[in-house]
């Protein structure tokens, strides 16, 4: 086991996700080909970020959220529809048939970041075992093989863009069951550990909504 303090880690995870998200409202504004939806990136995702804070920092909901299973289940799902929404707009399907991919693609270098975060977390006794071995080690394969393809651009073939995409919406809900599982007992058994709040409640439906989305943006790229 590391000796890094687990709190701190926990803390510098949730100021990475912030950074993450500008970056993200930045590579949609990027791969903006048709001034339909990337700009309006900025203001959606900078509501999806402040909901997150209220929904993990709000001393009524973060009691509420220890004490009872389901709370944490219903706030991420609720994000993750929001971010779905707003991408099934007219203005957003628009949007994701003309993005340019490769800005996208390179947002997901930050799930390499994460999962070593994630794992840097685990070995510090942040996270149980049954947890962050999968979900660091699912994340950081995702953010290479999406490095590996954002150099290939644009000659990967669609049908390795698709089981990229699928193999990282996958690897995400696999996530998600394995903290549904796992976090609750582990937080209740060690309460001197801050929860991880703003990757799970934010970080991860961006993640989820905008591989949904990259599905209408490969067949799209694939289609011309």
């Amino acid at each position: 086991m590391l000796s890094l303090p687990a709190n701190s880690l926990v803390y510098a995870i949730s100021a990475l996700v912030v950074v993450f998200a500008g970056h993200m409202a930045w590579a949609l504004a990027r791969a903006d080909r048709a001034n339909a939806f990337g700009r309006a990136g900025f203001t959606v995702i900078g509501i999806g970020l402040v909901l997150a804070v209220i929904y993990g920092h709000t001393p009524p909901l973060t009691t509420l959220r220890a004490d009872t299973f389901f709370v944490l289940p219903v706030m991420i799902v609720s994000v993750i529809l929001y971010f779905v929404a707003m991408g099934a707009t007219a203005r957003g399907q628009r949007y994701f048939k003309e993005a340019a991919l490769q800005p996208i693609i390179t947002t997901y270098l930050w799930r390499t970041v994460f999962g070593s975060g994630l794992l840097i977390l685990g070995l510090s006794g942040g996270l149980p075992p049954a947890f962050f071995w999968s979900a660091a080690f699912g994340d950081i394969a995702v953010g290479l093989w999406a490095l590996a393809i954002r150099a290939r651009l644009p000659s990967v073939s669609g049908l390795e863009l698709r089981a990229w995409n699928s193999l990282g919406l996958l690897d995400l809900l696999h996530v998600l069951t394995l903290g549904a599982l796992n976090l609750n007992a582990f937080y209740g058994a060690n309460p001197q550990i801050a929860p991880l709040t703003l990757l799970p409640i934010f970080g991860v439906p961006l993640f989820i909504a905008t591989h949904i989305h990259l599905y209408r943006t490969i067949a799209a790229r694939s289609a011309r």
